[in-house]
């Protein structure tokens, strides 16, 4: 006897109730006042119909607190879903990299007023290189990336030289990426500040980063006819002002509860251990810090090397 009133309070609590009758509940159990009925039920709207957007029915109980966080752990899975989505695009992931990066940047220099600085200059990958290519030949000197660099601080009296450029950019042995370190390296060897970016993997013909454990010939890659401008822009003069970082440098972890807890809702990150869908930084930012590092410490950048010297990346 005893068991069948267990089964049939438990039946009734499973029974679902109207949308109207749960108002009532909330109104009841919170206390809600008049003047808040009319928000409340627009609430309550909105969490049916978000629960109704993940299954067929909305089974709401006469608990009115269970029932609520059983809303409330639907929004939330829907919210982990379409954030997952968002977060893992690649575009949004690339962004989101570059930002961090940046902030890593600022956030471990000492910067002051008078010795060191740093500016940031809002330019994509592709923009920068249409804009050298406008100036090539007898009017690279004459180019905005030019006066920026060069006219405006090196050769300007009282000016204030750029110390380093990085280029939140990975380069390959493609002839437009070649053409563009060729370009760059005129204006940096112009003001004598070096440029620092990153290496792409498809410079040494790799897919990942994951692969870079993996034994290969370096120097018959390089060696390949592919990469004769490759080869040509290593031997000028200028190359000597360009640097390439690698591989790359993790931005942040995933979020989640056992790692980066989100304040406002549940949410995992769902990487599943694909290494596309952690964000990355480029690894010409840490390169940065250690040059400012050593600027502030002795006054040059030239203590970058080494695990004692200046070339461990912390934090």
């Amino acid at each position: 006897m005893a068991e069948q009133q267990k089964t049939a309070a438990a039946t009734a609590e499973a029974e679902a109730i109207d949308l109207g009758e749960f108002s009532g509940l909330l109104e009841k159990d919170f206390k809600v006042k008049k003047d808040d009925s009319e928000k409340l039920q627009q609430l309550v709207r909105n969490l049916a119909l978000a629960a109704q957007s993940r299954s067929e029915t909305t089974t709401i109980s006469s608990n009115a607190i269970k029932s609520i966080k059983s809303l409330i752990a639907g929004i939330d899975k829907m919210l982990t879903t379409q954030v997952n989505e968002i977060m893992h695009a690649p575009e949004v992931r690339e962004m989101e990299g570059t930002w961090r990066g940046l902030w890593y940047l600022i956030n471990n220099t000492e910067t002051d007023a008078k010795h060191l600085k740093i500016r940031v200059m809002n330019i994509s990958k592709e923009q920068l290189a249409d804009t050298l290519e406008d100036y090539e030949g007898q009017m690279w000197d004459q180019s905005p990336i030019f006066k920026k660099v060069y006219t405006d601080e090196y050769s300007m009296l009282g000016g204030e030289p750029i110390g380093c450029i990085i280029g939140a950019y990975e380069f390959s042995n493609h002839p437009r990426d070649v053409g563009l370190l060729r370009n760059i390296s005129g204006v940096c060897a112009s003001a004598h500040t070096p440029f620092i970016a990153a290496a792409s993997p498809r410079l040494f013909r790799m897919d990942s980063w994951q692969e870079l454990p993996n034994p290969q010939d370096l120097q018959m890659i390089v060696n390949n006819p592919a990469y004769a401008s490759w080869q040509s822009l290593r031997e000028s003069e200028d190359a000597r002002y360009i640097g390439l970082t690698m591989p790359r440098v993790l931005a942040r972890l995933p979020y989640g509860t056992e790692t980066v807890p989100v304040k406002g809702f549940t949410f995992e990150e769902e990487v599943g251990g694909d290494h596309n869908k952690y964000v990355w930084m480029n690894a010409a930012f840490p390169m940065g810090v250690n040059i400012n590092r050593s600027h502030k410490l002795y006054g040059w950048g030239t203590q970058i090397r080494g695990v004692e010297n200046g070339g461990t990346v912390l934090n």
